[in-house]
């Protein structure tokens, strides 16, 4: 790809070319919010210790009558699967990292230490908010229940690794503190990769796509995990970036009907045998992701700026409703645990819990997040 080139590109994301992305980023967190409401039903009020939620949904277990989850007909996909919501936030940063820094690491207009510094004013203010304001809420939940809220490794060791922001570069220190915070920490190491792969190489759609098939293989054969499924994502989102102005409905088109290809070797029990289950199901979950993120592009790319803003608005207020929500969860069961799981497992309060998410997440964006972003950023030597 030419300088000339990923300056257009540069200047499609800023011309609103990316609104259907910050839409596609706030619905990606509210399916998360969705997706760990279940914590709401937990031993406290329905006895179902040990017992897998995925199995308790699918109708594998008699235990299932006991689970009434609001909306459970509508959102059962979500409660299942929305933990894959993290993949295409991947592969949504995937794009925008290709068209925002791409030229200026190229250039040598954007230094490694001030590619680090930039990430580091745009998360870690939040994350060490969040983690001190969960440690502590994760020390009076052990006081009032003897155990703690989900996430279990909540002591010294774990508390530095969240400090330094490595706490799952390797999947044997276990989800901690601000467990969600996991794909973060995966995601950071991703981030030093790309910036060597923007440096070292002349990024063109030969070079990404063989880094994607790389990362495909890796992910596969289980090679550098846990970071191999945030490389994967992340690089096929650098693909779609280096296509994306001029990404066209039959572009779409192509890639839907390679997923409905897939979908039949994998479902059509005479063509199931076709090909090898694993790779389908890495290659289907892939190109869907891909499906995903290409439509919502394609559909907003022309928005108006006051459509663009508004998505602007809600898509930036992500991060913080991601970070946010589990200390909210343990705070409400605090306040309200003695009114037993009816309190919690009904359609009015699962409305209140994902609207109380929302607005703290944009009041922490608002006055904290986003202030101190551009706090470090005035006040540093960058």
């Amino acid at each position: 790809m030419s300088g000339k080139s990923n300056i257009e590109n540069e200047a499609f994301a800023e011309k609103n070319g990316l609104a259907g992305i910050d839409l596609l980023r706030f619905l990606l967190a509210v399916i998360i919010l969705i997706y760990h409401f279940p914590h709401f039903d937990n031993i406290h009020f329905s006895n179902l210790d040990g017992v897998n939620l995925k199995d308790l949904l699918s109708g594998q277990k008699d235990e299932v009558l006991l689970l009434n989850l609001p909306f459970k007909s509508s959102l059962s996909i979500v409660y299942q699967y929305g933990d894959f919501a993290v993949r295409i936030f991947w592969m949504i940063s995937g794009v925008i990292f290709f068209l925002v820094y791409l030229d200026h690491i190229k250039t040598n207009a954007l230094s490694f230490s001030k590619f680090i510094y930039l990430r580091f004013s745009r998360l870690y203010p939040l994350h060490i908010l969040t983690l001190v304001l969960i440690a502590v809420l994760q020390y009076i939940y052990f006081q009032k229940f003897g155990d703690y809220f989900i996430y279990k490794n909540n002591d010294t060791v774990h508390f530095m690794l969240n400090i330094f922001m490595i706490n799952y570069w390797n999947a044997q220190f276990g989800y901690s503190f601000n467990g969600p915070f996991w794909s973060v920490s995966v995601e950071i190491f991703v981030y030093i990769v790309f910036y060597f792969f923007a440096k070292t190489t002349n990024p063109n759609i030969k070079y990404t796509l063989w880094l994607t098939a790389i990362s495909f293989a890796f992910y596969y054969l289980g090679i550098l995990s846990p970071f191999n499924e945030c490389l994967l994502y992340f690089f096929a989102g650098c693909f779609i970036a280096e296509n994306i102005r001029g990404f066209k409905r039959k572009q779409i088109f192509v890639l839907t009907f390679i997923l409905m290809l897939f979908l039949l070797l994998k479902y059509i029990p005479s063509l199931s045998g076709l090909a090898d289950t694993g790779t389908v199901n890495s290659y289907l979950l892939l190109n869907f992701s891909g499906c995903v993120v290409g439509t919502f592009i394609y559909l907003f790319r022309n928005s108006r700026e006051r459509r663009a803003k508004s998505f602007r608005i809600i898509g930036n207020i992500t991060y913080a409703v991601y970070m946010i929500h589990i200390p909210l969860q343990i705070i409400l069961i605090l306040l309200f645990y003695t009114n037993g799981r009816s309190f919690y497992m009904n359609n009015i309060f699962f409305s209140s819990y994902l609207l109380i998410n929302i607005t703290a997440g944009y009041l922490l964006f608002r006055y904290v997040e986003n202030p101190s972003k551009k706090y470090l950023r005035s006040s540093g030597k960058f």
